[in-house]
């Protein structure tokens, strides 16, 4: 890997950390279309890595935003995380079980849903 594969790394992280702490996204909507067009991840190394980095990304916007909100709805927040911990497990056994030409499709599909959401 030469300085412009390091370079462009840093810029994909940028990217996504930047969209975490304004939009609260940057896991997998930013960070798997960067990692398969910019650094030639495969796409299950792509959603294995954005997972990973989503960690410390998350923490640190979490940190950010408490500062400045108040959050009132605490319980619903930890029933939010159990049902994302579990589906998360599932998500992970389904991501080694599926073709990637499916995972491409399913991961291609919500985008396009989530953009549909976003623009009406």
């Amino acid at each position: 890997m030469g300085v412009l594969t390091y370079i462009l790394a840093v810029l994909v992280g940028l990217i996504a950390g930047t969209t975490s702490g304004l939009l609260g996204i940057g896991g997998g909507v930013v960070l798997i279309p960067l990692m398969l067009t910019f650094l030639k991840f495969d796409f299950r190394q792509a959603v294995t890595a954005s997972l990973i980095v989503i960690i410390p990304t998350a923490l640190s916007g979490v940190i950010g935003h408490m500062k400045a909100a108040s959050i009132t709805h605490w319980g619903m927040i930890i029933l939010i995380v159990v049902g994302a911990i579990l589906g998360a497990q599932l998500g992970a056994y389904l991501c080694h079980w599926l073709s990637i030409a499916v995972l491409k499709k399913i991961f291609g599909l919500l985008l396009i849903l989530v953009a549909m959401k976003l623009i009406l």
